[in-house]
Parts: C-alpha cells; structure tokens; sequence
C-alpha cells in the first residue's frame, strides 16, 4: 500500500487523505467515510450489488477488481488510526 498523505479539505470540518488512487473523508467527530477511488470521471464510490462490486461515480460504473477491494479495505483499515492533524507553522 501506498503511503498515506493528508490533502488540503476546503471544509474544515473534514480531512482528506489520499494513498494512491484511494481517497476518504474523515470529519471532525472522527467519523471515517467510505473509500473512492480517484477515476478518470472524479471520485467513484464502491458499490455492491450482492456480490458483484463496483466502482460507481455520475456517469460512470466500472467493475471492482479483487486487487482493488482489498486495496480499499487495507485503506479504510489505515485510516481507522489517521495521522494527526498537521500543525500550521506560524
């Protein structure tokens, strides 16, 4: 897995971490969101239909590989433990 770096959020209530082509949001509760993956389309979110997944945006559906859904398990795993917060340099 990919190193996981925190992004600048527009909101301040959330963070954003990125690691590789997986995104989440994390909001000021510590509440961990669902992983996206970042596409070509913007950001897709892991949909299951039994047990058939994929990744699922407006316009845009493209099936899950196995490499993938373990890839956004492992993340949501990471992030359940997120680096604190950067401290702004004054």
């Amino acid at each position: 897995m990919e190193p996981v770096t925190e992004v600048p959020s527009p909101k301040e209530k959330f963070r954003a971490f990125v690691s590789g082509e997986m995104m989440c949001l994390i909001n000021e509760s510590g509440t961990v969101g669902s992983p996206m993956r970042l596409t070509g389309s913007g950001l897709a979110t892991l949909v299951w239909r039994g047990t058939d997944a994929a990744w699922v945006a407006r316009g845009f559906e493209e099936p899950a590989t196995p490499e993938q859904i373990a890839a956004a398990r492992e993340f949501l795993e990471q992030m359940k433990t997120p680096p604190p917060p950067a401290v702004a340099a004054s």
